[in-house]
């Protein structure tokens, strides 16, 4: 009776340590659900992989919520890019479920970036949701109008001459902007003026206008400025030389000695004077470049060079009319094909260049009369003579 009576008691505390471990089991395994999260779908709102322009804003709304009896407590938003992982939102939170509308700006670069959206709960589980945005360049265009009539290039004009100019604009068919503002801008002895500025709200713009030269003679900068609503801008540009007397009627004459010499080897072409060595260099338009290094028999480089920024341009034979000369056709030659130099080389009798002085919008037409290559460093010379208005 005794052993039976132990056998009971037994195996009553294995059955009782069985329920025992049944319920602590019950205890460790137990397991709440991920919180969620949702991109809310709509036609103003990012919900999916998509494609957008560069440095474009766009909205996200998402909703969240974590599961019963359980906190959200951080809220998340990075945006990968080029390897390079930045956090644009991290928000401590202290709810069971939470919507947010959340504003952002795409890449200012083109390329794909992943944005991804993470929720936590107090229990460390998390959920995310992430969407890859493509970004594309998709400028507007900006273009004169070329017709007869119009003036859409550099050109000469009368004092008080009417003339015509238009522009054509317009955005790319897919983009979401629009061109929200125009101006021209009108620069006359650095005096600027706004001859237009409107604001506007379409994908095309066209417009042409009726204008007057100035009255003085000079240059006017007509520049034309094209906005979106997305702040991009362009600008296209020509230039208006008002003249009454075309003629350049002031001729002066010159000359370059060797370098390796004692005589002047710089001249200022605006003041029509030769230069030392010591002087400042922005009155030094010809310089001749006859180094110690340069070679027999005549140790002599006929050419030149300046330290101001003034560029010449050596003309084609019979091109240019050097005895009658207008402003106009010396304007006209230095702006062809051939790209102007601060140096010259070779200079030979009766070559003809157009400069452009010290960056500076104003011209003058140069002949050579005469280069005298000798033994004798002392000799040596280039002598010219220049036209100017």
């Amino acid at each position: 009776m005794k052993k039976n009576f132990s056998f009971l008691l037994l195996l009553t505390i294995l059955i009782e340590t069985l329920i025992t471990s049944c319920k602590h089991d019950e205890q460790i395994f137990l397991v709440f659900n991920s919180p969620t999260i949702d991109l809310v779908s709509g036609t103003s709102l990012i919900y999916k992989d998509t494609i957008l322009q560069t440095n474009q804003g766009f909205l996200i709304q998402i909703n969240a919520k974590a599961d019963s009896g359980l906190v959200l407590k951080n809220f998340v938003v990075t945006r990968l890019f080029n390897d390079s992982l930045k956090t644009e939102l991290d928000s401590v939170l202290n709810t069971n479920q939470c919507s947010a509308l959340l504003t952002f700006h795409s890449q200012a670069v083109t390329g794909t970036e992943t944005w991804k959206f993470k929720i936590t709960d107090n229990k460390e589980n998390t959920c995310t949701k992430n969407v890859n945005i493509t970004t594309i360049s998709m400028p507007f265009i900006l273009e004169f109008i070329n017709d007869s009539g119009y003036i859409y290039n550099d050109s000469f004009l009368e004092n008080d001459e009417s003339f015509m100019a238009g522009i054509i604009a317009s955005v790319n068919s897919n983009s979401i902007y629009k061109l929200c503002r125009f101006r021209i801008n009108r620069i006359f002895n650095d005096i600027s003026v706004n001859e237009i500025d409107t604001v506007i709200d379409t994908k095309i713009f066209t417009y042409t206008g009726d204008f007057f030269t100035k009255h003085e003679l000079g240059m006017e900068n007509w520049i034309f400025y094209i906005e979106d609503n997305n702040e991009q801008k362009d600008s296209i540009n020509f230039k208006i030389y008002t003249e009454i007397n075309d003629p350049m009627p002031n001729e002066f004459f010159g000359e370059i000695w060797n370098a390796l010499g004692e005589n002047p080897f710089i001249w200022d072409l605006v003041n029509n004077t030769s230069r030392l060595y010591s002087d400042n260099d922005s009155v030094k338009d010809m310089i001749n470049s006859t180094t110690e290094y340069d070679t027999e028999p005549y140790f002599f480089v006929n050419g030149w060079y300046s330290a101001n920024g003034t560029r010449f341009k050596l003309l084609e034979l019979n091109s240019f009319d050097y005895d009658n000369p207008s402003y106009s056709s010396a304007v006209d030659a230095y702006s062809g094909s051939t790209i102007p130099s601060t140096f010259t080389w070779s200079v030979e009798e009766d070559n003809i260049y157009i400069a452009k002085l010290r960056n500076m919008e104003e011209y003058i037409a140069i002949k050579i009369i005469s280069v005298e290559k000798t033994t004798d460093d002392n000799l040596d010379k280039i002598e010219f003579s220049y036209k100017k208005r």
